[in-house]
């Protein structure tokens, strides 16, 4: 049975995302642009000894959806320690 590896997430904004999933979650990031052709910036979400995967912030390449339209992806659940202390954050 495979299993999930990577993911990615669209964005319209990448030094935004950048900025956001750095400070709320502490994600780094590593530039893939040249590899991919196009805005692309590997996920390092955590140390390599804790449970979870990296991924990537990748440029949007069409429009977003329209409020209360289908949802046009994936969902990512994050795990966090304390919710109310992230929830400021956020």
């Amino acid at each position: 049975m495979g299993r999930l590896v990577h993911f990615e997430i669209h964005v319209d904004d990448m030094e935004r995302a950048k900025k956001f999933y750095g400070e709320v979650f502490g994600w780094t990031f590593e530039d893939w642009s040249y590899y991919a052709g196009m805005p692309y910036f590997g996920a390092v979400t955590g140390d390599a000894n804790e449970l979870g995967i990296n991924g990537a912030l990748i440029q949007r390449q069409g429009d977003c959806s329209v409020p209360g339209q289908a949802l046009n992806g994936y969902a990512c659940t994050m795990g966090v320690g304390v919710y109310d202390s992230t929830e400021p954050k956020i």
